[in-house]
């Protein structure tokens, strides 16, 4: 969450916050599909989901497995250590069959 970048004033002006319904000041965070939320409000949504409220782009998620196996589905990049090792994946591929 916090390597989501902040964005400008301009370009959140006269909007409003899409989890809570307010307007779009104080601290915020913009998600790599573009749409900005309040942090608080970013944060709490961003426990249950890995996807934006607006329009449910997937960002990296806090399971490693998760985030390689989908990573091609995931919006922005998946930092390396937050995935798990392919060859990790291979084997569980192969045990399952």
């Amino acid at each position: 969450m916090h390597a989501l970048p902040v964005p400008e004033n301009s370009e959140v002006s006269g909007s409003d916050c899409a989890i809570c319904q307010c307007a779009l000041q104080g601290s915020m965070k913009k998600m790599p599909c573009s749409h900005a939320f309040h942090e608080n409000c970013l944060f709490e949504w961003l426990q249950v989901h890995n996807t934006c409220p607006c329009c449910r782009c997937e960002i990296e998620s806090s399971c490693p497995l998760y985030n390689r196996m989908n990573r091609e589905k995931i919006s922005g990049d998946v930092r390396e250590e937050a995935m798990i090792p392919l060859e990790a994946v291979q084997h569980c591929e192969k045990s399952a069959v």
